[in-house]
């Protein structure tokens, strides 16, 4: 009932500052670091690390992908609310 079974613990680690998306799910024991972004109905079963952001099913974006969205006009935080 508590979500641990011994030294298991299987709940998500979120940092501070941390932006996460409508319907977007964090599964498992991982940590999600300060300032990282997770975007709207995205899946993240690894560790992100600060500052990144995530999309779709564990995709990352590089710094290259996020100039080129940014350059398009699209706004990365839109649908996201602050923990």
């Amino acid at each position: 009932a508590t979500g641990k079974s011994g030294d298991f613990d299987r709940h998500p680690k979120i940092g501070n500052r941390v932006k996460i998306g409508a319907g977007a799910m964090v599964l498992g024991n991982i940590q999600v670091d300060d300032d990282a972004v997770v975007g709207a109905s995205a899946v993240v079963t690894v560790p992100i690390g600060s500052g990144e952001t995530v999309v779709g099913i564990n995709r990352v974006l590089g710094s290259k992908e996020k100039a080129g969205a940014a350059a398009e006009g699209q706004d990365l935080d839109i649908w996201m609310f602050n923990i």
